[in-house]
């Protein structure tokens, strides 16, 4: 990933730096228009305005989608489609305890985890979601 972005870096640098010397004039400049290309962030705050720096930042564009959206995309239709089924260990999560337990599984399961951080993030945002874990939690424990 980081040679792909020297080499785009140094290429649109060598295309760019004589018509926008205030954008491209060095190659770490270059790297900042770099680096929001290949992410497909694309602020607009630099953009190249020769026909072949255009080309080439469309190239790096359609690489950056490869790259970094493709992927996540993927990851997330993997968790959609283990989205039912059942779950274990929230009363860990909840108090922060450790937790030893033996699981076992009549077929084949998929096994996802999730750090005390990303629950937490969840709850800020569906806060019902905790109090269903809270009362998960109370029913196994008694």
């Amino acid at each position: 990933m980081f040679s792909l972005l020297l080499i785009f870096s140094v290429v649109i640098h060598f295309l760019e730096k004589d018509l926008q010397p205030e954008a491209f004039g060095n190659i770490l400049d270059s790297m900042w228009y770099g680096i929001a290309t290949l992410t497909t962030v694309g602020y607009g705050d630099v953009t190249p305005v020769s026909d072949l720096g255009k080309l080439i930042s469309s190239f790096a564009m359609f690489l950056g989608i490869a790259m970094f959206a493709l992927p996540a995309a993927i990851l997330a239709s993997a968790y959609y489609e283990v989205g039912s089924g059942d779950y274990f260990g929230e009363t860990g999560l909840i108090s922060q305890a450790e937790r030893n337990a033996t699981i076992s599984v009549l077929e084949e399961a998929k096994l996802l985890k999730l750090s005390k951080e990303s629950l937490d993030e969840l709850t800020e945002e569906y806060p019902a979601l905790f109090e269903d874990l809270k009362q998960s939690a109370a029913d196994r424990t008694g």
